[in-house]
């Protein structure tokens, strides 16, 4: 049953209204709680009156008092230790002498306090269960104070004789294990020891705490909040959570602390804590006599002339008053279950009143109870309405200016040097407020749909790129190289004559020095995802990914000629990315190879962090290919400073533990290690420590550089070679996934939802628009072809299961698998699948150009941002993925039917063809499937 209230605008906005609907079922929820928490009430009052304490007042009382012993011992204990510790800072032999010896003679007396509390506990048969325990403690007590008292006897020698410092360094050491030991045992047996004599009261406080908690209930719009005191619970509440908890948590934080210096007087320092553990006690004390006598607020006249208290402070009852005190419990709790049914029903009575006054008049009183999260979703579908009344919101200012057609935001390098960033920082991402664009960028005015794959990673059409002939024809890079340009058209060769060297031959050579036959078996060897640094154009990925190597290029922002945005028109991964200061977005242990090529890189610079961050992001037994006019210069090179890098480089590497395999011409090739003794056994010296576990970040999220080496503590440390090769390591093994904390069946599950989804999706993108296939009346859609999208954004990448579905339906696609840094961090999971990605937060612009992929898809992306209360609305979000995607380009969103409503509003303002799709197996979600058309911009008159 639900109600729907209707928000209209007074303004002369006739679109402006909103229909807020609530269920009756839900108020139901409140006279269920309450019904609950007296349940429970019922339930503690029934653990209370029948549990059964089997240990006597007798014995209690000597546990105590033994305990209380043990800990003085203790104390003694660390003023000795203190004492040691001063004698080997100033080496005063004297004040340890006097230390040790008030130190004896307060051990004496501790054992004579011993005896007779032992003793009763020996002739109990109550304590038969306990007696080994005890025992035992008293035993290890006595062998960690003979061990403390030898310890500093051996010091004190070594000070007066002047004995071998090696000999008793060595001595000193055992006898500190042997220490550590048994101060282990002495803690966990006085931990069970002390829990003994505290169950009863912890289980009188735990049924006190949950019935204080559980029966506060609020009824509608009033705060009626219905409290049960059990007797000392109020009181509990505050006295036992803080100084008896204290007390409870001695043993494990006691001693002097620091290693300051120590008074000779032992016994002022054991009286000063006697006299403190007294206060407790009698603060703990009091609180006990409140729970053994329930509600005695009701009969304190009566029952405090019949008690009794020990010299311990526990509560003594006299035999002639065990019968009244039965009767006078009986009483109490009948009077306890009259309350509870008189509450009851009132609360019952109250709700069921509150539920049938909702009439159609009431309604407005209502809604003001949830008035804050009315204006909230007020607000959020105001702004949707607006945008749904069409284009004359963005008439003034819809589209970009020309300038923005290739401009990626946060990458300013003319801001960040007249900033005055250099050595790199130029090229650092910087994002803020400004750095958002809220307009549509349109394609330049001679753009043209990109070729399909694989026609255009061979062919781009030039004004889709910003790039000048002279850019094409000057030399550069390796890969540079590799252009020719054919008049509207630029095309790359792997193999052309007009250069000497081709990228056939550079790869057979790396895989040569590695010790492979030729660049196929790089799989076999465990390489798979590689990482390209400074990657030219892109040729090294787009050859080897015929030999199922996925490529990762990354490089600087570029005005012009920028290799990352003709790597991506190509149809290849790439991301713009530069770590001159900052870590790249990419988990520790994320790559199997990371190849660097005449990038311009001063891997001298810094003080090797560039070569740490390379380390970090590189496998157990990765590979590392440089190849640089710097590398294997000759000693009788002339160039000293050529000499220099390449000496630091070689140097660094070593204090990396990296294994130099081969050097041919001006290429090197390193392999991480498999495992982690090396960084244990190198020699101490200027070279990097591993990192502290605070600075060693799983995923960093562009973090400063870190000096330190990285990923040493992750649980991902799998070298490559036991990892399984592709396409088998896609389907991780339980183990594997028990290492990123998903279940093998939810793993399993996931995988199986996207193979159908995919399906499904692919023919949802039935070419309504498409050009080359134009519906004709009565024909059905024809099914799009394999290679219809190339380089797809997955938005929300979860498990990764949409890229490996993809893949197992032989799609032609690459996808770039996003985690937004707002959810669960899965990356590494999805990086370990052998797949590419990268953290982001979708509130900043996308590190890439404008115009990068063919098919944007997010699963609950509106869901995820939406709850987490993002710095940005859901319209900044879809200004965003109208950047990064191509015209004729297909954007596929799932989620909640509002926000798919909301989200096909916004549509319209954008200028997308849309339509919105049920879903039959889940009728609270639905599909949102765009295309976005082909806008160009004018062509200057110029």
């Amino acid at each position: 049953m639900t109600s729907t209230l209707k928000v209209e605008n007074t303004g002369t906005d006739p679109v402006s209204e909103v229909l807020y609907k609530f269920s009756y079922l839900s108020l139901l929820t409140e006279p269920l709680m309450l019904i609950c928490g007296f349940f429970s009430l019922v339930v503690a009052c029934i653990i209370y009156r029948r549990a059964n304490f089997t240990i006597s007042r007798e014995v209690e009382d000597a546990v105590e008092k033994l305990y209380n012993i043990i800990v003085q011992c203790l104390l003694i204990h660390d003023t000795l230790e203190a004492s040691v510790r001063e004698l080997s800072r100033t080496g005063y032999v004297q004040a340890c002498k006097a230390v040790r010896k008030s130190a004896d003679r307060a051990s004496k007396e501790r054992c004579t306090e011993l005896k007779p509390v032992l003793a009763i506990l020996q002739s109990s048969r109550n304590a038969a269960r306990i007696l080994p325990k005890v025992e035992k403690l008293i035993t290890k007590e006595r062998d960690l104070r003979e061990k403390i008292m030898l310890k500093q006897t051996t010091l004190v020698d070594y000070y007066e004789k002047k004995s071998g410092r090696r000999d008793i360094k060595n001595l000193l050491a055992l006898i500190e294990q042997e220490i550590s030991a048994l101060k282990q045992e002495v803690h966990d047996l006085l931990a069970s020891l002390e829990g003994i004599w505290l169950a009863k009261y912890v289980k009188m406080f735990s049924c006190g705490a949950s019935t204080l908690v559980l029966c506060h209930c609020k009824i509608s719009s009033l705060s009626l909040s219905i409290y049960i005191y059990i007797n000392g619970v109020y009181i509990l509440s505050g006295n036992f959570g803080g100084r008896s908890t204290r007390k409870m948590s001695r043993p494990l934080h006691r001693g002097v602390s620091g290693g300051g210096k120590v008074s000779g007087n032992v016994q002022e320092y054991l009286e000063d804590t006697q006299m403190k553990i007294k206060t407790e006690k009698e603060d703990f004390d009091h609180v006990s006599l409140s729970l053994r006598n329930p509600f005695q607020f009701l009969f304190s006249e009566k029952t405090s002339t019949k008690q009794d208290t020990t010299e311990n402070g526990f509560v003594g009852c006299d035999q002639s008053t065990i019968s009244s005190s039965k009767n006078r419990h009986l009483l109490t709790l009948l009077i306890l279950k009259f309350s509870l049914i008189f509450i009851v029903i009132l609360g019952l009575t109250v709700s069921l009143l509150w539920t049938l006054s909702l009439t159609t008049a009431s309604k407005s009183h209502t809604i003001r109870g949830y008035r804050r999260l009315q204006e909230q979703l007020v607000s959020d579908l105001w702004d949707i309405g607006e945008m749904s009344l069409g284009a004359t919101r963005f008439k003034d200012s819809e589209f970009c200016p020309p300038e923005f057609e290739n401009f990626v935001p946060c990458f300013n390098t003319t801001e960040n040097i007249e900033l005055g960033l250099t050595e790199g920082k130029e090229f650092d991402r910087r994002c803020g407020p400004v750095s958002r664009q809220n307009c549509l960028v349109l394609a330049p005015p001679k753009y043209k749909v990109p070729h399909r794959w694989p026609t255009g990673r061979d062919v781009i059409w030039i004004d889709n790129v910003k790039v000048t002939a002279q850019e094409v024809l000057s030399s550069g890079s390796l890969t540079k190289r590799m252009m020719m340009l054919d008049e509207d058209q630029i095309s790359f060769s792997f193999a052309s004559s007009m250069v000497d060297d081709n990228i056939e031959d550079y790869s057979h050579q790396i895989a040569e020095m590695i010790g492979l036959r030729n660049e196929s078996y790089f799989v076999q060897a465990g390489v798979r995802t590689i990482l390209d640094i400074g990657c030219g154009y892109g040729s090294l990925g787009a050859h080897l990914f015929p030999k199922q190597l996925l490529t990762m290029c990354v490089a600087n922002y570029e005005s012009s000629g920028s290799q990352v945005e003709i790597t991506l028109e190509r149809g290849l991964p790439a991301i713009v990315g530069s770590f001159a200061s900052k870590q790249l977005p990419f988990p520790s242990l994320s790559f199997d190879m990371i190849h660097s090529a005449w990038d311009g890189v001063q891997w001298d610079k810094k003080d090797g962090t560039y070569l740490i961050e390379v380390d970090r992001l590189l496998r157990p037994g990765g590979y590392f290919v440089w190849t640089s006019p710097f590398a294997n210069t000759p000693a009788s090179d002339h160039a000293k400073e050529n000499l220099k890098r390449w000496d630091f480089v070689c140097n660094f590497a070593k204090d990396l533990c990296w294994d130099l395999l081969s050097q041919q011409d001006k290429t090197v090739v390193w392999k991480k290690p498999s495992k982690k003794d090396c960084y244990a056994s190198r020699k101490h010296g200027p070279g990097p420590l591993i990192c502290k576990e605070g600075r060693d970040v799983e995923s960093p999220y562009y973090h400063p550089l870190e000096a330190c080496i990285g990923g040493t503590r992750s649980r991902r440390w799998i070298p490559i070679e036991q990892r399984a090769v592709w396409p088998s390591r896609a389907t991780l093994s339980s183990k594997e996934l028990a290492v990123h904390g998903v279940l093998p069946d939810d793993f399993a599950e996931d995988n199986i939802n996207w193979q159908s989804e995919v399906r499904e999706y692919w023919s949802l993108l039935s070419p309504l628009i498409f050009s080359d296939h134009p519906k004709r009346p009565g024909d059905e859609d024809p099914i799009p072809p394999y290679n219809m999208v190339r380089n797809v954004l997955d938005m929300n990448a979860h498990f990764g299961g949409f890229n490996s579905a993809l893949l197992d339906a032989k799609k032609s696609v690459w996808v770039m698998n996003v985690v937004p840094a707002s959810g669960v961090n899965h990356l590494p999971l999805i990086l370990d699948r052998g797949f590419v990605g990268v953290l982001h937060d979708w509130c900043e612009p996308f590190p890439t150009y404008p115009r990068s992929y063919d098919m944007v898809h997010g699963d609950g992306l509106l869901s995820l941002e939406t709850t987490k209360q993002s710095r940005c609305s859901m319209v900044d979000l879809f200004y965003e993925i109208d950047r990064l995607l191509r015209p004729e380009g297909w954007v596929v969103l799932r989620d909640t039917t509002p926000l798919i409503e909301s989200a096909r509003a916004i549509t319209t303002g954008l200028k997308w063809e849309a339509r919105v799709v049920e879903i039959e197996s889940n009728n609270d979600e639905k599909l949102l499937v765009c295309q976005k058309p082909l806008i160009r911009s004018q062509a200057s008159s110029s």
